[in-house]
């Protein structure tokens, strides 16, 4: 197992200051970033720095672009049903699946990597009930939404009925809201 990235070995509270520093700067003026840790009691050369630098580069780059992407496809293809996050969900948990099978299949020859299988099956493990959460608390939304757009239907017909709407104008108007739930 290579050792650990001086960086990933810095306190949070450092690193974040240092990320921040990262993007404020452009992603350059690692020497003087260097020179900053220096400081605080950190030695990390720039080239250490610039590596970090860009590969959090691409990580910005990548939360932007897929920003970019659900907002364009939340604006072309609206999901009342949320029906995108049920998918997002399912193909998470097939991901993770696929991880859990995968590190069955590997066999730990040392210790070492006994303890860091460990450590992943737990990460898994939480990641897993993360995802059922988020589950149960999508289906509970749709059945909520699917609750209030009945009641919004009952709504309607009993205001048509009022208003002097035939029964076949107020059945119109109840299909027409329900056909909101596909």
């Amino acid at each position: 197992m290579p050792a650990p990235r001086k960086v990933d070995l810095l306190p949070d509270e450092i690193r974040q200051e240092l990320d921040r520093k990262v993007v404020a700067n452009g992603f350059g003026g690692y020497i003087g970033l260097s020179e900053w840790l220096s400081e605080k009691g950190y030695e990390i050369k720039k080239s250490a720095l610039a590596e970090h630098g860009a590969g959090l580069e691409r990580w910005l780059r990548a939360i932007k672009t897929s920003t970019q992407g659900a907002l364009a496809i939340a604006a072309a293809a609206p999901d009342e049903e949320d029906q995108r996050s049920a998918a997002v969900l399912s193909m998470l948990q097939t991901g993770i699946f696929d991880v859990m099978v995968a590190l069955q299949e590997i066999e730990a020859t040392a210790p070492e990597e006994t303890v860091v299988r460990a450590k992943l099956y737990g990460d898994l493990a939480r990641a897993v009930a993360e995802l059922s959460r988020a589950s149960v608390h999508q289906k509970k939304f749709a059945t909520e939404v699917q609750g209030r757009v009945r009641q919004a239907a009952a709504s309607a017909t009993k205001i048509a009925k009022r208003s002097g709407l035939t029964e076949a104008a107020a059945a119109e108007i109840r299909a027409a809201i329900l056909g909101i739930q596909g």
